[in-house]
């Protein structure tokens, strides 16, 4: 056979296999009962680097808690393999670990004997976050497993204007209520900066058209969903925070139907209602207001049984780096009635889009830093995490790729933790690092969503399983430390 004939066979195969490989269902051919065949895809062959990526990153999805995150039997015993390797891997063990100030692990002793001691006396663990927290999002899991195994129930706060619904409590109100918030583009409206520890609050604006001497009426009723874990639904205790109440309103409180309290309440500073819940099989909490000006109503608090109470607030679109611009007295009225040992903060994907050098992103640690160091002012024994940014992903071309400034942003975020002397958990390694977003999406069932940012519900819960698999490992080694030393 001459070289030219040698040539265009091998050519010719190529092709046709090239072909094979275009036309071959991803899903495979089957062949018998219960018994599929499968080829590489045209991208897997061409980009073997590639596939090794998807193969490290579906493994770490794999890890799992979730038992409904399907992997193809077909492949289920590589994706075995390469886990069993990567679980034993010191890499993936700091992956999933918490990190320290120089290694310090006793940083954290102050929150780990709190949390020891909590059924004989309550703690409030407050998770500050952004958009990617929404919902009660990764906060609903930690809340469960920590009140599953220290006692405790509640919701505990909640916003009186929720930006999205949420399943800690199903919210009915009058059309005439307002939200206003500490973050974002501030309303000119409003001219202090006492928002509360919600960043936020709701509040009736007086129309100006009507008579000086005219009445606003406005109501909301909390009620318990069906969607919250039964803990979550054990309601005992109820708080409202007011504000500016310049002149007396009228406060009502109804259980279900039945009108429980009445009376006028005025403060021109910042003050809490406070209700012990009488109706053990209450479904429902109504509020009605009225009076000529309307006071700001900086919240509520729904807390349970003795144990650990954990508060999801979530500031859609904050860097959260605007602390310093609330007002300290409207966050220590709150900071000061309860037993906060740990502060988890959870920042930093909404400044990716404007950080465009390294320079912008250590301005980002040292404004974080400072916000930090202003939350510790306010609650000296409050121990800090800092959950940093996951991997986000923009639109190059047609390909997702990682933002370019993330591993910059998440270093300096990491730096500004341990310098204000707290602790970090990287949620981008733990993830897979560089572009592992995109295989996340593509996952079944999928894990996060189509903006290539946010996780969905099953994303939210396997990060969270890993913070708080991390934190628990942590704090079993405080307790065996705590014995020895006895």
């Amino acid at each position: 056979m001459k070289v030219r004939d040698l040539l265009l066979f091998i050519v010719s195969i190529i092709i046709i296999f090239i072909g094979i490989l275009f036309v071959f269902p991803d899903d495979g051919i089957t062949v018998g009962f219960n018994q599929k065949v499968f080829l590489p895809s045209l991208t897997d062959v061409l980009t073997p680097q590639e596939k090794g990526k998807k193969e490290l990153v579906a493994a770490i999805i794999n890890e799992e808690v979730a038992p409904d995150t399907v992997v193809d039997p077909a492949i289920q015993f590589r994706l075995d393999s390469i886990r069993n390797v990567i679980m034993q891997d010191s890499i993936r063990r700091w992956q999933l670990s918490l990190h320290y100030p120089e290694e310090d692990k006793s940083v954290l002793y102050p929150f780990f004997k709190a949390l020891k001691n909590s059924n004989n006396k309550s703690i409030r663990i407050i998770h500050y976050g952004d958009s990617q927290m929404e919902g009660d999002r990764i906060t609903g899991y930690l809340r469960n497993k920590l009140q599953s195994k220290f006692g405790g129930s509640g919701p505990g706060i909640l916003s009186t204007i929720p930006i999205c619904s949420t399943p800690l409590a199903r919210y009915h109100y009058s059309d005439n209520w307002e939200r206003f918030t500490g973050f974002g583009r501030r309303d000119k409206r409003i001219k202090h900066k006492s928002y509360g520890p919600n960043i936020s609050f709701g509040k009736v604006i007086r129309n100006d058209t009507l008579p000086q001497d005219s009445i606003f009426e406005a109501e909301l009723v909390l009620e318990k969903s069906h969607l919250a874990t039964s803990k979550v639904r054990d309601w005992r205790n109820f708080k409202m925070m007011y504000a500016d109440a310049k002149t007396p309103f009228l406060f009502e409180l109804y259980e279900d139907t039945t009108q429980v309290y009445i009376d006028y309440l005025f403060s021109e500073q910042i003050n809490t209602f406070k209700w012990k819940i009488k109706n053990r099989n209450l479904k429902q909490l109504k509020i009605k207001i009225s009076g000529k000006v309307c006071p700001d109503i900086l919240g509520f608090s729904i807390e349970g049984k003795r144990g650990v109470w954990m508060d999801n607030i979530a500031l859609r679109g904050s860097t959260g780096t605007i602390f310093r611009n609330i007002d300290r007295n409207s966050l220590t009225h709150f900071y000061k009635q309860n037993n906060i040992p740990l502060v988890i903060m959870q920042f930093g994907g909404n400044a990716l889009p404007f950080l465009k050098d390294k320079k912008a992103c250590d301005n980002l640690g040292k404004k974080m830093k400072s916000n930090i160091d202003y939350i510790k002012s306010m609650i000296p024994n409050a121990c800090i995490i800092m959950m940093g940014p996951s991997d986000m992903s923009v639109k190059e071309g047609t390909e997702w790729k990682t933002y370019p400034m993330l591993e910059n942003a998440r270093n300096a975020l990491r730096k500004a933790t341990h310098d204000a002397g707290g602790v970090y958990f990287d949620f981008y390694e733990a993830m897979g690092g560089e572009n592992s977003m995109p295989i996340w999406v593509k996952a079944k069932p999928t894990l996060a969503a189509k903006d290539y940012i946010h996780f969905t519900r099953k994303g939210a819960r396997k990060v969270a399983s890993w913070f708080y698999d991390a934190l628990i490992s942590d704090y079993n080694e405080y307790l065996k430390n705590e014995m020895k030393s006895k």
